[in-house]
């Protein structure tokens, strides 16, 4: 779900593989569909002063939208990247994407030929990933097992590409990630 608040819009993603945008004043039937994805939407955020939103899905994409239009103004195809989240990257005409390669991807959504940066070193998939206000810091979180193998917590430094620290006291997969600025400097 990705919330427009200039234009009063709501946009959500959907295992039908559709993105569509509502209007929360009439939630009986979307305003328009964006159509493109042949699978899954999993990850989806706005950069609503562009105009533009971003998503992906199981099917190996992320595509950029047009948000007046619904059109799809460019598409990335990697192989085995099964997109599982996407997060506008603050400051930046960037959106950073974690997937089932192991990898988290920044795009510029200017150029989408290849990856602006590419953080590699989760050993279990990563399932959603956050960036801090100034876009220096990243923080994902991975898929892991029962007995708390994997189920960790990455923070980047994407002006260096490495991890700072993790963190893994989880027991289980850690689906969600938030950076809460209020708590200072990472």
């Amino acid at each position: 779900v990705a919330y427009l608040p200039a234009a009063g819009r709501v946009l959500t993603a959907c295992r039908d593989g559709l993105v569509r945008a509502w209007s929360p004043a009439d939630t009986h039937a979307p305003i328009t569909h964006f159509k493109g994805h042949t699978l899954t939407v999993l990850g989806l955020d706005a950069l609503e002063e562009l105009g533009q939103a971003c998503s992906g899905a199981r099917d190996y994409t992320v595509r950029l939208w047009d948000l007046e239009t619904a059109d799809c103004i460019q598409t990335s195809k990697v192989a085995r990247n099964v997109v599982t989240f996407v997060r506008r990257v603050p400051g930046e005409r960037a959106v950073a994407q974690t997937g089932e390669d192991l990898r988290v991807r920044v795009w510029d959504v200017r150029d989408f030929s290849a990856a602006a940066q590419t953080l590699e070193g989760h050993v279990n998939i990563p399932h959603c990933c956050d960036v801090s206000p100034d876009g220096n810091y990243l923080v994902s979180c991975s898929n892991g097992f029962d007995d708390g193998t994997g189920c960790e917590v990455k923070v980047w430094d994407r002006r260096v590409g490495k991890v700072l620290f993790e963190m893994r006291s989880h027991e289980m997969s850690t689906n969600c990630c938030a950076i809460l600025p209020a708590l200072g400097a990472l």
